[in-house]
């Protein structure tokens, strides 16, 4: 299951107190702001900390309790997905699906709405993104509760 789900601009929020700006979207939206601002700026530790050691777009990290995948689909944009271990003892979800689902959810918007830094700047770009993000991950999460739709989503987005 979908723990969290969220998008940061790296180029924004690096003063004290504006940590939020970095954060373009945080589900669950509920959230209170001092949990996404020291989840967001562990995975911003953790992108600092890979990021000279890789060229690759997308990366994923095991802890005992949840998997963190990190993509950067576009400059200065990360979207990340955190996934509960727990939920799922026997059939964990491997590193390469959870690259494909969180390159998918950036594809899910993109295909309707385009890029990310031609939209950040409107008004509503962060109430757009979050629809896009609910549908998504409902639609995933209805998925990953049922094994064998899990079993199925894993075919489909491995063959992409």
């Amino acid at each position: 299951m979908i723990q969290q789900l969220f998008l940061l601009n790296s180029t924004l929020g690096n003063e004290e107190g504006k940590e939020m700006e970095k954060i373009l979207y945080f589900f669950p939206e509920e959230t209170p702001n001092e949990l996404q601002t020291k989840t967001s700026g562990f995975c911003q530790a953790l992108i600092n900390f890979i990021l000279p050691f890789t060229d690759e777009d997308c990366e994923t990290i095991q802890q005992e309790k949840k998997k963190i995948s990190l993509f950067q689909p576009e400059k200065n944009f990360w979207l990340i997905i955190t996934y509960n271990c727990e939920t799922f003892l026997d059939n964990q979800p491997s590193d390469e699906l959870l690259h494909c689902l969180v390159k998918n959810a950036y594809c899910f918007f993109t295909f309707f709405c385009g890029k990310l830094e031609k939209n950040v700047d409107k008004n509503n770009f962060k109430e757009i993104f979050a629809s896009y993000m609910r549908e998504f991950i409902e639609r995933i999460n209805l998925k990953l509760n049922h094994p064998q739709s899990f079993e199925n989503l894993k075919l489909a987005l491995q063959g992409q």
